[in-house]
């Protein structure tokens, strides 16, 4: 196991604070497919252009989330594809709450593991 894989593990299993104040999606259940998306996406963007490191995994996890079923491919580019279902599927596990818990993990850090280092994340 590499040490990068060690130290996200170790994040994930940080169990302080017991609660936190979830962000709710930015967008609203009457939306189109479409425009969740690209409402996400904004805010994801902009979360990262303001260095919000929390912010920028929840709206990455609220991305996989919608891109996981059988919405259109052509809506992002696999950067972001790719990227927010890895942070979808790996925080599905442990609940969206653990997010706000981790301190080193980021969406960069988790799409640039290979893919043998990502199983062990996930199984």
């Amino acid at each position: 196991m590499s040490e990068e894989v060690a130290r996200i593990i170790t994040d994930l299993l940080t169990t302080e604070p017991a609660y936190v104040n979830v962000t709710p999606p930015p967008y609203d259940a009457w939306e189109t497919y479409e425009e969740k998306v690209a409402r996400t996406l904004s805010c994801l963007r902009r979360a990262t252009y303001l260095g919000q490191r929390t912010e920028t995994l929840v709206m990455a996890y609220y991305l996989g989330q919608l891109v996981e079923g059988t919405g259109p491919r052509n809506c992002l580019t696999l950067h972001y594809r790719l990227g927010s279902l890895r942070i979808y599927y790996l925080f599905q596990r442990w609940g969206i709450e653990q997010i706000y818990r981790t301190e080193y993990v980021t969406f960069n850090k988790i799409k640039r593991l290979s893919a043998r280092e990502y199983r062990v994340l996930v199984e």
